[in-house]
């Protein structure tokens, strides 16, 4: 019967605390579940915000690489006047005379770049380049922010499953001071016992104080993520509920899968393609050109004219800015290089870090459940016992202490157990947010 009573006292304590929403509703109270933060979230939180207006920036970028492969047309329009003064008439043409003269000349020109060093072909794959660091950034943020609502998110649940279970304890450490009082009233319990569980009743209600505060900071913390300004309480249901990771065999393949080494990866092709745009420096450039123009002026008639041609030209010297814009590449690239290559190993080593910890969070969680029903079934036994004389006081209070640790420790576990799932999943470039 006692085993019974402790399986239903187990089932009862983990229905009540960690299976149900977690929450007391009070009259016309906000609730909020993990799906309604995530919404809230990818509206308001100003990180996001900021990465997607830089991908948008990458993509103009990207496409303005192109500008180099498309003709450039002008339109041009001139005016002109001149004066000749003529002092000598013996010295001039019949047809020759003083006087300001007028010119007016408009039409269009065209330019197109033949060659320049490789350089064009080098900026599209930078912008390229750029615009995969940008979107791999993007993918970050989300992740960090994926991993900040979670947390926080979770820590509020806590601080709620917290102020729960400390309300519960209040009512059990009142019972034990009538009981402990009564015993010792007919003098079968001494004084020292009695304040002790005296004592203990006082701790029982300052640590619900002290849980009321926890869910205001984890309150705020929650609305610091998701970017709201609101004021008003508000309580967030849900469960701790989290299942083992399938085995991974391979870190090494899975790191390069996350946004933080793709965002390396892609820093290092945009080294590179800044390195082929130095040297382009070194190489001479090939343009075209051609216009068309119709000129008037005060003597003749308007008449057309066109020109069309090819210019090469090549920096002979440029005072060695080629030279040093060429090396400082080079380092930028070698630096590029050896950072992936820092990248990767971290990755590799958090990878396999954030899953051992989740794996064995998730063991610990389950061992702190069979703690818990032994520690239901002792103090069930212990509470009769002392009742009737058959334990010291000293036996039971440890055995009531006992119960009381480790409902809060299973508490944390379960809730180490969602954080821990958080980090593994932040390892992985995983998140919530589309």
């Amino acid at each position: 019967m006692p085993q019974f009573l402790a399986k239903k006292n187990l089932l009862i304590f983990i229905f009540c605390f960690f299976l149900i929403p977690a929450f007391t509703q009070a009259q016309g109270q906000k609730i909020f579940t993990f799906e309604d933060c995530v919404q809230e979230v990818s509206l308001y939180n100003p990180d996001l915000a900021v990465a997607e207006e830089s991908v948008k920036k990458a993509v103009l970028a990207y496409n303005g690489s192109y500008i180099d492969f498309v003709p450039k047309f002008s339109g041009m329009a001139t005016y002109g006047a001149s004066d000749s003064d003529i002092s000598s008439s013996s010295a001039l043409d019949a047809s020759s005379h003083g006087g300001v003269q007028h010119q007016v000349s408009v039409g269009p020109s065209v330019q197109q770049n033949l060659f320049s060093g490789f350089k064009s072909l080098a900026s599209i794959e930078k912008s390229r380049a750029d615009l995969e660091a940008a979107q791999a950034n993007l993918a970050l943020v989300k992740t960090q922010v994926s991993f900040n609502l979670k947390t926080a998110f979770y820590r509020l649940l806590f601080a709620q499953e917290e102020l729960k279970l400390t309300e519960s304890i209040v009512p059990r450490r009142e019972q034990n001071l009538k009981l402990v009082n009564l015993r010792y009233e007919v003098g079968r319990e001494n004084k020292g016992s009695y304040l002790r569980t005296e004592a203990q009743t006082k701790q029982a209600e300052f640590e619900v104080l002290q849980a009321r505060q926890n869910l205001k900071v984890a309150r705020a913390a929650l609305l610091q993520v998701l970017g709201s300004k609101d004021t008003e309480d508000f309580l967030v249901k849900g469960n701790f509920k989290t299942t083992l990771p399938s085995k991974i065999n391979d870190f090494e393949a899975l790191a390069k899968t996350t946004p933080s080494f793709l965002q390396s990866k892609a820093q290092v092709d945009s080294a590179k393609s800044s390195t082929k745009i130095a040297k382009s420096g070194l190489y001479p450039s090939l343009d075209a050109t051609a216009s068309f123009s119709r000129v008037r002026n005060d003597t003749s008639e308007a008449v057309s004219r066109w020109a069309a041609g090819v210019n090469l030209s090549y920096p002979f010297f440029s005072g060695g800015k080629t030279y040093f814009d060429v090396k400082g590449a080079e380092a930028e690239h070698r630096r590029s290089v050896y950072a992936l290559q820092s990248v990767q190993n971290g990755l590799i080593y958090n990878l396999q870090k954030t899953y051992s910890d989740f794996v064995n969070a998730i063991q610990s969680s389950e061992v702190q459940k069979k703690f818990l029903e032994s520690s239901l079934m002792r103090a069930e036994i212990a509470r009769s016992q002392y009742a009737n004389g058959l334990v010291s006081f000293q036996d039971w209070d440890l055995i009531e202490s006992d119960l009381i640790n480790t409902q809060k420790s299973t508490l944390s576990s379960l809730n180490d157990a969602v954080l821990a799932e958080a980090a593994w999943e932040q390892a992985q470039g995983k998140g919530v947010i589309p």
